[in-house]
């Protein structure tokens, strides 16, 4: 009878701790982050955040790429490879509404612009999201999976930009 019970015991603290483990988020290994952030991680003045599971609103969460320049340098970096002209950034200067620019990549594409035209002729593509904030020099990559994740991004993105 001591067995019985002693081997339930070790049989539930196993269980407990397996799933305490599967709950709890801790720093996600740098393996299991996705394509864009390994392209930017190790850039110098750059600094490269990825986050599993960022939550859109109730019953959507997607994964999110975070790139932030930590100097001029980096933040030129990020321009030249986000095709982001200086024109751009001077006119966002000027306007403060216009800080902040979305648009469309394909999946792990992030720096080439992917419009709403191609998605009408492709409407099984679903694109991803990018944000770009001038005055914080950071780009955000929304990796987005189906139509429903990315219309929730987009409608976050919107509102949260008024």
């Amino acid at each position: 009878m001591k067995k019985i019970v002693a081997y339930t015991l070790f049989f539930l603290l196993v269980v407990g701790g397996l799933c305490t483990l599967r709950l709890c988020r801790g720093p996600l290994l740098e393996s299991r982050c996705g394509e864009v952030y390994h392209r930017y991680a190790h850039k110098e003045g750059v600094e490269a955040a990825y986050v599993r599971g960022f939550p859109i609103n109730d019953t959507i969460s997607v994964d999110v790429t975070l790139l932030r320049a930590l100097d001029s340098a980096g933040w030129d970096y990020l321009m030249g490879a986000f095709h982001i002209s200086s024109e751009l950034v001077e006119a966002a200067e000027r306007n403060p509404g216009f800080d902040i620019w979305v648009n469309q990549s394909l999946r792990g594409e992030p720096e080439t612009t992917y419009s709403s035209i191609d998605s009408a002729a492709s409407p099984h593509i679903v694109p991803e999201i990018v944000v770009k904030s001038f005055s914080r020099r950071e780009i955000c990559v929304f990796h987005t999976r189906t139509r429903q994740e990315h219309d929730a991004v987009f409608i976050k993105n919107l509102m949260s930009n008024k």
